[in-house]
């Protein structure tokens, strides 16, 4: 991972947590998608010949898109968030960059808490700090790597 190897000179043990737990975010949001069950459900309730059978598929679909639960990737999403700033906080000068890195990851690992308040608005300010740390970082990083 990139993000590990600019700023590893920071600190290595915060960007390598950091990196570690986006990367292993990534792959439980990609790996745990219900998408493709759901879609052979659909195409089975499509061609189902009486409404019994649609309503067994469609029971099926229920259950199945109930077991999509977001909460294992945001949070580790969120604290890999929370390890990168860290790890910019022991050597940049972006100190800003930082304290929205430590709200952007908190506010990830929160809104998916079951019986959030307001999950929408939350998700709406989680997007809007998420863009501003991501579009920072990657300056940062960017600059980091010039320096070389």
């Amino acid at each position: 991972m990139g993000i590990y190897v600019a700023l590893r000179a920071l600190d290595k043990s915060y960007a390598a947590l950091g990196a570690g737990l986006l990367a292993l975010g990534l792959a439980a949001a990609l790996f745990s998608t219900t998408g493709p069950a759901l879609v052979s459900l659909a195409k089975d309730y499509a061609s189902a010949a009486t409404e019994a059978d649609k309503q067994v598929f469609a029971t099926a679909a229920a259950g199945v898109s109930s077991t999509n639960e977001p909460i294992i990737s945001s949070t580790l999403i969120g604290a890999g968030v929370i390890f990168v700033s860290l790890a910019i906080m022991r050597g940049a000068s972006e100190k800003w960059l930082v304290y929205l890195g430590f709200a952007a990851g908190a506010l990830n690992i929160v809104r998916n808490l079951p019986y959030v308040v307001n999950y929408f608005i939350l998700t709406e300010i989680f997007v809007v700090l998420s863009a501003v740390w991501i579009f920072g970082t990657g300056r940062l990083v960017y600059r980091l790597a010039g320096r070389a």
